[in-house]
């Protein structure tokens, strides 16, 4: 394969695969321009390397796995998993939002689901600013399971500021 049909089939699968990425990246919580980065980080090492993805058994199962190991990499060196931003759970550019407002929806939310576990965890994570294995093994369950319930918490935190935003317009 010359370099010219290379580039064509790269950028064909780079189209193809896109979307299934940036879908695959939600899970790590890595934020849009780190899943951008990630995605053109691996394009660029397959480009590099001269990588030709139409001999593999199952070229998207591949990028998928080399996606999420890059993810994973980016959470470590960064240490993003023990920041939060309020700008990743929900568009605030439009300034509806400030800083003080944002703080006491997340009490509030917090205080809708008191008595669940979500909410230990979620004010372990947020106020306290223990990393998760540092919450596992503070409340004495798995690590999956406090990943679990903060996702939860924050789809319910996503709804609370979407319907903050439905009321203030």
């Amino acid at each position: 394969m010359n370099n010219s049909s290379y580039f064509k089939y790269l950028e064909k699968v780079f189209k193809e695969n896109q979307a299934h990425l940036e879908r695959s990246a939600r899970r790590y919580g890595i934020g849009l321009q780190n899943t951008e980065d990630c995605i053109q980080d691996l394009f660029l090492k397959i480009l590099e390397k001269q990588i030709d993805l139409s001999k593999l058994d199952n070229p998207k199962s591949w990028l998928n796995k080399v996606f999420s190991r890059q993810c994973i990499s980016l959470l470590r060196k960064k240490d993003l998993t023990t920041s939060f931003d309020f700008n990743t759970l929900i568009d605030t550019s439009d300034d509806a939002f400030d800083l003080e407002q944002t703080l006491d929806l997340l009490k509030r939310t917090l205080e809708d689901y008191k008595k669940e576990p979500k909410s230990s965890i979620a004010k372990l994570y947020y106020f306290e600013k223990l990393t998760f294995p540092e919450i596992s093994k503070e409340l004495k369950i798995p690590l999956n399971t406090v990943l679990s319930h903060h996702r939860r918490f924050k789809i319910q935190l996503k709804q609370a500021f979407s319907q903050c935003l439905l009321a203030a317009e």
